[in-house]
């Protein structure tokens, strides 16, 4: 939820009910296990390509090696 900076009930209903973009029906891909929604980056990241969303830009720097702190 926070990589998309949405809820985990948005997570929840794109993964049960999807979300209809362009008259398609779109779904989040998750797996069950332990009865706990897992959803893999990629998969996450793909979901938002499909419908358009777009992530803010992470300005914390701590992925940039040569950020100061």
């Amino acid at each position: 939820a926070e990589h998309a900076n949405v809820t985990r009930a948005t997570l929840y209903r794109w993964i049960e009910k999807g979300l209809t973009v362009e008259g398609k029906l779109l779904y989040l891909t998750a797996v069950t296990i332990g009865g706990q929604y897992r959803i893999e980056e990629p998969g996450l990241n793909r979901f938002l390509d499909a419908i358009g969303y777009e992530l803010e830009p992470d300005d914390s720097g701590e992925d940039e090696p040569n950020s100061e702190p």
